[in-house]
C-alpha cells in the first residue's frame, strides 16, 4: 500500500475491514455497519490530530529480520549494504547488531 494514503483512504480501509470481519462472524449486515461507524468515531475522537504509526512487521518479523540481519553481518556483509538491503539506517543496523550480539534478549 502506498505510504502516502491520506485519512480518509485510512478510514475506508479501517471501516471495510471491520464491517467484513464482524459480518464474517455472524454480526448482521446492519450491525455490523452501527459498531463500524462506532468505532471509526472512536478513533477519531481519540486521535484526532495525531500522527499514528502502524509498523510495517509485527514483532516476530522484527525478530526473524533482526536475526537474519545478525547472519548476514557475521558472514561478512557491511552495515552500509546491510541498511540498504533492510531498508534500515545505519545507526539501526548497528544498534541491532549491538543488541544481537550480547545475546541475552530478543532483539
Amino acid at each position: 500500500m502506498n505510504s502516502n494514503v491520506n485519512h480518509d483512504d485510512f478510514y475506508d480501509v479501517f471501516s471495510e475491514a471491520i464491517t467484513a470481519t464482524l459480518v464474517q462472524e455472524g454480526i448482521s449486515p446492519k450491525a455490523a455497519a452501527r459498531a463500524t461507524i462506532n468505532a471509526r468515531h472512536s478513533v477519531y475522537r481519540t486521535f484526532r490530530g495525531q500522527n499514528i504509526y502502524i509498523k510495517k512487521q509485527n514483532d516476530e518479523e522484527l525478530l526473524e529480520r533482526n536475526l537474519q540481519l545478525f547472519e548476514d553481518h557475521s558472514n561478512g556483509c557491511s552495515v552500509p549494504e546491510l541498511a540498504r538491503k533492510y531498508e534500515l539506517s545505519v545507526q539501526r543496523v548497528y544498534g541491532i547488531i549491538r543488541c544481537a550480539s550480547q545475546g541475552d534478549k530478543p532483539c
